[in-house]
């Protein structure tokens, strides 16, 4: 079995939102008790952060952001857009969350782990360099993508993006940037308007942006598709030292905020594929509001890094292939006649 890192704190229960709002402490909530369920808890490492320093934040994020979020902590909180609030302990779990990453990204690198999970809100991969944005503070996944690169000894690190909204923050950060990967199968069009498949980064990162945007009710099918043709051939060429995955679960189908035909068994057969492309993968939380389908599709991927033969705690419904729209063929070649 796999040396897997569970990376998990109190404060990501503390972040609070405006009522009725669905990144909610709920979804940290359901996933320890589906884990435990499953009798996969006492499988994991379990590791609790501190804060990240706002130097470490600097890595993927331009000081003017760190100063807009420590000014509304000091107010007590306060709305940074209509969809993006903070609390008044809102910080620190952000910044915990920041930390988690890269104590993620440590441990693999240095061998202690062969792979982690990072449970932990706010999510992070709309944050822009210097914008915070939908429901997200600071981009964690960058920042650790970014330490790994200048501090932890990785020439190239690759970042797999299957939350159903394109991760704008992700790509905004590395845009220019060689070292790192970035991958993206997102709802198209969908918030934030986003990932169309010409936007493939500039000058010499130029191709180090792989976006494969999808239709509504797009479903496994398609998705392995994408990964078998598209993704791992583009991560094979660039040879990465270090993987991760911005791990958003609202392509399931019963997610109430995008209208994609995944069931949790499919996250499985995701991250079985994924890990056997390179070391890791390091998964970092993302979205995903429907409980139930997040916490099985969490309990589904933890299942995969352990190397475990099936996902544990998941019905069988949930495990099979659901029926999805026959436009997604079309997209994908799209984005194969781009490559």
């Amino acid at each position: 079995m796999k040396r897997v890192g569970y990376v998990s704190h109190p404060s990501s229960l503390a972040h609070e939102m405006p009522a009725g709002h669905p990144e909610r402490a709920d979804r940290i909530r359901a996933i320890d008790e589906q884990l435990a369920r499953s009798g996969l808890t006492d499988e994991l490492i379990e590791h609790s952060p501190e804060p990240a320093s706002f130097e470490t934040v600097e890595l993927a994020h331009d000081a003017s952001l760190v100063r807009l979020l420590r000014d509304l902590d000091e107010q007590g909180g306060g709305r940074v857009d209509l969809d993006t609030s903070m609390g008044p302990h809102s910080l620190d779990a952000a910044l915990r969350a920041t930390q988690g990453a890269v104590d993620a990204t440590r441990n693999v690198l240095a061998g202690e782990w062969d792979a982690a999970f990072s449970c932990m809100r706010p999510p992070g991969h709309h944050a822009r360099p210097r914008i915070p944005m939908g429901f997200c503070l600071i981009n964690h996944v960058a920042v650790a993508a970014r330490w790994a690169v200048r501090h932890g000894g990785a020439r190239r690190v690759a970042i797999i993006d299957w939350d159903a909204h394109h991760g704008n923050g992700t790509q905004d950060i590395f845009w220019d940037d060689p070292d790192v990967l970035y991958v993206s199968l997102h709802q198209y069009p969908w918030y934030p308007g986003t990932g169309d498949a010409t936007e493939r980064g500039e000058g010499g990162a130029f191709r180090t942006t792989l976006n494969v945007p999808l239709p509504a009710e797009t479903a496994e099918d398609a998705y392995e598709r994408a990964l078998g043709e598209l993704i791992e051939p583009a991560v094979g060429a660039f040879d990465p030292d270090l993987i991760f995955i911005s791990a958003g679960f609202d392509a399931h189908h019963a997610d109430p905020l995008c209208m994609m035909r995944l069931a949790a068994g499919a996250y499985y057969r995701f991250t079985q594929r994924v890990a056997s492309w390179g070391r890791g993968p390091v998964c970092v939380l993302e979205g995903g509001y429907d409980l139930a389908g997040l916490s099985r599709s969490s309990a589904a991927t933890v299942s995969a890094l352990l190397e475990l033969d099936e996902p544990a705690g998941v019905e069988s419904a949930e495990l099979g292939r659901l029926p999805g729209t026959t436009e997604a063929a079309a997209w994908i070649e799209r984005v194969a006649e781009l490559r």
